[in-house]
């Protein structure tokens, strides 16, 4: 997510964890959903509403199938609520 937030395409991204992660079986894979996945998180920080960010997934992904952008959505969706309960339980 870091390197999201200072700008780098998600392209890149995607390229560079592919090359890093050879040792995967779907190098590819792995990287798009990664970044995917990031990308729906940061949508959820900022209040994104569950369809849309399914729908900005697969703007985002044409060849996503709606299955997986809902499934990477509700990742995301758990994620941020789990990160939100661990806040509140160190204040």
């Amino acid at each position: 997510m870091a390197q999201l937030n200072a700008g780098i395409s998600a392209q890149e991204i995607v390229q560079t964890l592919a090359n890093i992660r050879s040792d995967k079986p779907n190098p590819d894979y792995y990287a798009h959903r990664t970044v995917d996945i990031a990308t729906a998180v940061q949508w959820v920080r900022k209040g994104v509403d569950y369809a849309s960010v399914i729908e900005g997934l697969k703007a985002h992904n044409p060849v996503l199938p709606t299955d997986c952008a809902a499934d990477i959505t509700t990742t995301a969706f758990s994620f941020v609520q789990r990160v939100r309960i661990l806040h509140s339980k160190e204040n």
